[in-house]
């Protein structure tokens, strides 16, 4: 098994083990997962805002096909 000392300045000092690599990278790991699930969590987030606000639109603009229908069914109550 090896080790590998490490030694800084203002005499800090510590010792890399094969141990504490496999630590270090499941660490790492674990954060970039979480990353990234964030990442994904803020897009579905963004994207459900984009799609409220086009609903909320599409709610207090009348739709081009009711208007349209409207006017069709006016002029057929007003025809003899």
């Amino acid at each position: 098994m090896w080790t590998v000392n490490v030694i800084l300045p203002h005499g800090i000092r510590f010792t890399i083990t094969p141990h504490g690599l496999l630590v270090a990278a499941a660490c790492l790991a674990v954060a970039f997962l979480m990353g990234a699930y964030v990442l994904v969590l803020n897009h579905s987030v963004q994207r459900g805002e984009q799609l409220r606000a086009e609903q909320r639109r599409m709610a207090t603009q009348p739709n081009e096909k009711v208007v349209r229908n409207a006017s069709l069914s006016r002029a057929m109550a007003t025809k003899p």
